[in-house]
């Protein structure tokens, strides 16, 4: 009977015995490099063919961040190299984060700007838009389709055996690139 509750975990993704030893570092199935000078391509871009990527998110929810969490997305390896900050952002409807390459710097008007995560009500589908701007404010100027945001992927979450608490299935959708 414990056999087949080990099991049952494996194929929903969890392991049935927790392991306190951090993952391992940075992880790549072949000899090759990431050019991190361009950290802007680096983040919307894929990866090359075969190449694994281990990184990790926090979540800060102290003072200011209480109702408004900041994530701060950082590549596992020697060192823990900072990728990017997500923010809530309030006064929307759906949840919705905003997503930079500074730690501090949060402004939609940046530079530093890389595109937003928006969810669905319930809080189960989560979907990634580049810097663009939203379909409905181009006007009718060929030149402003260009600006136009891209959908960069989707994140689709299943509910649990569990309820709300604990891990969920999750499932992320990216376009295929050419």
């Amino acid at each position: 009977r414990r056999d087949q509750r080990e099991r049952d975990l494996r194929e929903r993704g969890i392991e049935p015995i927790f392991d306190p030893n951090p993952a391992p570092s940075l992880t790549f199935t072949r000899q090759q490099t990431v050019d991190l000078s361009d950290i802007r391509s680096f983040l919307t871009k894929p990866l090359p063919d075969g190449f694994l990527l281990q990184a990790q998110i926090e979540r800060d929810k102290s003072g200011f961040n209480k109702l408004y969490p900041k994530y701060t997305l950082n590549m596992k390896g020697e060192e823990n190299k900072f990728l990017m900050t997500g923010k809530k952002r309030g006064k929307n409807k759906t949840s919705n984060y905003l997503m930079s390459m500074s730690r501090e710097d949060l402004s939609r008007n940046s530079g530093n700007f890389v595109g937003k995560l928006r969810s669905n009500f319930v809080g189960t589908e989560f979907t990634i838009y580049d810097k663009g701007i939203s379909p409905k404010k181009v006007d009718n100027n060929p030149g402003s389709l260009a600006t136009v945001r891209q959908e960069l992927g989707v994140i689709q979450y299943a509910s649990n055996i569990l309820g709300s608490r604990g891990p969920r299935k999750m499932k992320v959708l990216v376009p295929m690139v050419m």
